[in-house]
């Protein structure tokens, strides 16, 4: 099984002014949006009649989709979440320069949290947190090394073993950089806003070198539901990945501890599609399609 990570997913409350906040971070807006209709309201598993995206793509591919539901609307608290909470936490950039970069999300609606800011020394990386408008976490990075880009997607686990497991034979995504930071709570706390931070982050790539990253935090224990949230609850949402065989594909999440069915099989995003969870309650939708596809009207 060989998945690419197609969009991350980021429910929002306004679509223009999210998608002006995401150009500050090197997003290009695409013109089309998409409504959907009763088939795909079944297959995410709620009453969604209608909604609104569009895609926003950066110079080196990644793409996130930004969704502003109507009927029902958006939902939540635009509070971020708290980083040992279970499921999807935050998208990560390296900039040149984290005070300005800051600065401007936050003329453009989002938040700088100013009091996270640390550096973790070993890695020669500065980073800071800021939320955008609708709460979803931002993790901005500085290494003299690095060049401005985008970096991962980050998701919570409880069992980091079983979390490998799923991304490497599930979905085909290889091991890279592992980081077990048992002793190094004086930046952690910091940056996590938490106490006593323990914590082992194990870096998964795609073939196409897009970045997941699975952070176990030992201490203060990871805690809260193993369930996506509704749809239509304010931040980020899912994950959405393109796969060459949709029943394989599905065959593959049921057999490495994650949960899948045919049975809502739909068309969207032009492509056949399946909503699924992996075994910590993560939201990923499989597409299977010629990636070029653009998306298409729904009836």
């Amino acid at each position: 099984m060989s998945a690419r990570l197609a969009h991350r997913g980021i429910c929002v409350s306004d679509l223009a002014r999210s998608t002006a906040f995401y150009d500050e971070l090197g997003f290009t807006a695409g013109a089309l949006e998409h409504h959907i209709g009763a088939a795909v309201s079944a297959a995410y598993g709620a009453s969604i009649v209608q909604w609104g995206a569009r895609l926003v793509t950066d110079a080196s591919g990644t793409v996130l989709a930004l969704q502003e539901f109507h009927r029902p609307g958006p939902v939540g608290s635009r509070t971020r979440r708290p980083n040992n909470q279970f499921g999807l936490t935050h998208l990560a950039f390296y900039v040149d320069d984290i005070g300005k970069t800051a600065a401007a999300l936050e003329r453009a609606g989002g938040e700088a949290h100013w009091h996270t800011r640390a550096v973790f020394p070993e890695g020669d990386t500065e980073m800071m947190y800021c939320t955008d408008p609708d709460g979803t976490r931002i993790e901005l990075m500085h290494s003299p090394s690095a060049a401005p880009r985008f970096s991962h997607s980050g998701i919570c686990v409880g069992d980091l073993a079983r979390a490998r497991r799923f991304y490497r034979e599930g979905l085909g995504f290889d091991t890279a950089e592992l980081y077990a930071l048992h002793d190094h709570s004086a930046w952690l706390d910091v940056i996590n806003e938490l106490h006593n931070v323990k914590l082992t982050a194990q870096m998964l790539r795609d073939a196409r070198a897009q970045t997941l990253e699975l952070l176990h935090i030992v201490s203060p224990a990871c805690s809260g539901p193993l369930v996506p949230p509704p749809p239509n609850q304010l931040g980020f949402s899912h994950l959405a990945f393109h796969v060459d065989d949709l029943e394989a594909a599905v065959a593959a999440v049921q057999a490495n501890g994650g949960t899948a069915s045919l049975d809502f099989r739909c068309r969207q995003f032009g492509a056949d599609s399946v909503f699924c969870t992996d075994p910590h309650g993560v939201r990923l939708l499989l597409l299977q399609s010629n990636e070029s596809a653009r998306w298409i009207q729904i009836p």
